[in-house]
């Protein structure tokens, strides 16, 4: 079975109309977002007392901690119908095989979109994630996982 599938020109359109901001190059600055910023720390390292963590970090810390990832992904996964921005702009892929999303895109820098609570997750690098939202009690559901999580908000006005 294949990990995506194709999204019809149906879907396409409900994706765009949930997520407009989507189809520009810097959606990411869309007045009609804001964010949130998910961790395996709940402060920014340079306010904190190991600003070298992530140098001092050994192999298995690190797998470690991409493993809470994976586990926020794959829950992600099965809570929402999630979607992809292919490369070439314009075209969706829904995720469709879970399991081997999460394989293939452990450790990667990639988007889902889950236009039913209008979200853009984006991972980031240093093990620092951003949710993009329109609604905050829309994205209650997607920030619970979170909490369920090891993950941490980082100076999250909203806590």
């Amino acid at each position: 079975m294949s990990t995506y599938r194709r999204t019809s020109l149906k879907k396409k359109q409900s994706i765009i109309n949930a997520l407009p901001m989507v189809t520009d190059e810097d959606w990411d600055e869309s007045p009609l977002l804001s964010s949130r910023c998910i961790s395996i720390w709940d402060k920014w390292l340079f306010e904190t007392n190991t600003p070298n963590a992530l140098n001092d970090a050994t192999t298995e810390q690190e797998a470690e901690w991409q493993s809470y990832f994976d586990h926020f992904h794959a829950q992600a996964l099965n809570n929402f119908t999630v979607y992809m921005q292919a490369k070439k702009k314009g075209v969706f892929k829904e995720v469709v095989d879970n399991e081997s999303a999460v394989e293939r895109l452990s450790d990667c820098l990639f988007e889902f979109l889950i236009p039913e609570i209008k979200v853009i997750y984006s991972v980031g690098f240093d093990f620092t994630s951003h949710i993009y939202f329109q609604d905050f009690e829309l994205a209650k559901d997607l920030f619970d996982l979170v909490k369920e999580s090891k993950l941490k908000f980082l100076n999250d006005r909203y806590a």
